[in-house]
């Protein structure tokens, strides 16, 4: 908290106290812990909620100020079960912690075509970082494109230059310069899934619900992930993807080989990955689930 912060404080709550007065409203979303504890006074559990959107630590500090908002909202709003798990660690009793999936628009109104058959083309989207496993994607990768030299491996997304340089280094290195294609950021998702044939979220950290495995789900696409944060929620092992270990890239480049190799199961995931993105992961529900929500009584 910055000094110029502190210094208008006082106007910030007396500003908010005279919102609430004139509105008056039946429901509050709050979606940030540092504003939420300076409301702290103003929340009560017949209006208050909280939408968590990040894992907690399980931390004296965090135990004490979220089992203050416990006392004063109506609920916390989970992202996903990981998220809700990081909660019940701190000790919050279960009546006061809710799960709803976030929805997305589908971002692909048609269904993907594949504009040229001619390699079978390996996709990770979304920043470029350490986090995200890339390199346990290109140890994979240098072994899945000996056995199988017509494949390509795509990576969309921007980060650090120098962590990029690293990678493209590393693709040299092992001699996969060649068939590693690198793209920066493309706002169009049709652009990025319409030329895949397999995309890999090979996280390496507790993200609550990564929207790149629903995207590719949207996109028809079978999805390869890391049993990390929330993707277990998103990709149910060998019925829309398979799951991996985090940091296993032995382990990844046998699940990619293996749908390379069998294109009916490729085939049986995409279908089902559709279908259970529309399902889970659609707006529609998700507006449904909240509104209910928010219409409960205390």
């Amino acid at each position: 908290m910055t000094a110029e912060q502190i210094w208008h404080l006082p106007d910030l709550l007396w500003g908010y106290a005279r919102v609430l007065r004139i509105l008056n409203p039946r429901k509050v979303v709050h979606t940030n812990w540092h504003h939420a504890l300076l409301l702290l006074r103003f929340l009560r559990p017949d209006r208050d909620l909280y939408w968590l959107h990040e894992f907690v630590p399980d931390l004296p500090q965090y135990r004490r100020v979220f089992g203050w908002f416990a006392e004063r909202l109506h609920c916390f709003v989970c992202v996903s079960q990981a998220v809700a798990s990081s909660l019940r660690e701190l000790g919050i009793d279960e009546t006061k912690i809710r799960v709803i999936h976030n929805g997305i628009t589908n971002p692909v109104s048609t269904a993907p075509t594949r504009q040229d058959a001619a390699a079978f083309r390996i996709g990770i989207v979304g920043q470029v970082g350490a986090w995200k496993g890339h390199e346990d994607l290109l140890d994979a990768f240098a072994v899945v494109h000996q056995k199988h030299p017509s494949s390509e491996l795509h990576v969309f997304g921007n980060g650090d230059a120098t962590y990029r340089r690293e990678l493209e280094r590393k693709s040299v290195e092992s001699g996969i310069a060649n068939f590693v294609k690198w793209h920066e950021f493309i706002s169009d998702r049709r652009d990025i899934y319409s030329n895949l044939d397999l995309c890999v979220v090979p996280s390496r950290s507790q993200d609550p619900l990564p929207t790149t495995a629903i995207e590719a789900g949207f996109s028809g696409l079978p999805v390869i992930a890391t049993r990390r944060g929330g993707l277990p929620e998103v990709i149910e092992h060998e019925t829309n993807g398979l799951l991996v270990e985090a940091r296993r890239s032995a382990e990844l480049a046998d699940a990619i080989c293996r749908l390379i190799q069998d294109p009916q199961l490729r085939q049986r995931l995409a279908t089902n990955a559709k279908q259970c993105a529309r399902e889970r992961f659609g707006s529609e529900r998700f507006l449904k689930e909240f509104i209910e929500l928010l219409e409960e009584e205390e």
